[in-house]
């Protein structure tokens, strides 16, 4: 049963194993979180600024598409070269 995915054996095991770990290397100290927003990455800002005007942003520094609709569209239009570029 502990093969199931999502089965209460499975989750049983996997907490068996997170356990296992504390024991091993001792209470974790640091909780760390990510976001990849990408709105808010100032590579992505750059990527797109430059597939949609085909230059590169160098008078401004901190260009910041404001509009979220107009962010949303770009985001649609090069979803596919973000998606690459993300990976």
């Amino acid at each position: 049963m502990s093969q199931l995915p999502n089965s209460r054996q499975r989750w049983f095991t996997e907490w068996l194993g997170i356990e296992a770990l504390s024991r091993d290397f001792g209470d974790q100290n640091l909780f760390l979180t990510l976001n990849n927003s990408p709105q808010e990455t100032y590579d992505t800002r750059l990527l797109l600024h430059m597939l949609e005007h085909g230059t590169c942003i160098e008078f401004e520094a901190n260009y910041y598409e404001r509009d979220t609709q107009r962010f949303t569209d770009l985001i649609n239009k090069y979803a596919v070269q973000l998606s690459i570029y993300l990976s």
